[in-house]
């Protein structure tokens, strides 16, 4: 089973009990194709939980969700521009507002929607996307 399509990640637990048992059995049986089939594919769904682990312990907590910051950073990424608007990287140097649970020093991913108007609502004009380039502040 893939683990991009299991609802929920395995304990780090039992990928290091799986980790423990993998190699022993690659050092005593590993001589069999068969097993050295079988212990690639359990060396690679550990790594992939792994890497799935230190991939969600990125995100924002769930308590900081829904909350707004002013921040200051740096554009870290070449900005992709399309036709709905521009995405880019940023990387959080500091906030405007001393608050110990703002991402400071994390990354994030912004985008301006060429739909966004910074006019009232009842208008229909768009406003054009902000210029962004690389290492702006």
């Amino acid at each position: 089973m893939a683990l991009q399509h299991c609802a929920s990640l395995p304990p780090r637990l039992l990928v290091w009990t799986a980790l423990a048992v993998l190699l022993p059995c690659a050092l005593v049986l590993g001589r069999r194709p068969w097993v050295r089939w079988l212990v690639a594919l359990g060396f690679g769904g550990c790594w992939a939980a792994w890497q799935a682990h230190t991939a969600l312990a990125q995100r924002i907590p769930p308590s900081a969700e829904g909350r707004d910051w002013v921040v200051i950073g740096i554009v870290d990424e070449l900005p992709l521009d399309s036709p709905q608007g521009i995405r880019f990287g940023f990387r959080i140097t500091a906030c405007a507002e001393p608050d110990p649970a703002c991402p400071v020093n994390g990354r994030i991913r912004l985008g301006w929607s060429s739909s966004f108007s910074r006019a009232s609502h009842s208008s229909d004009e768009a406003s054009p996307p902000i210029a962004v380039a690389p290492g702006e502040v």
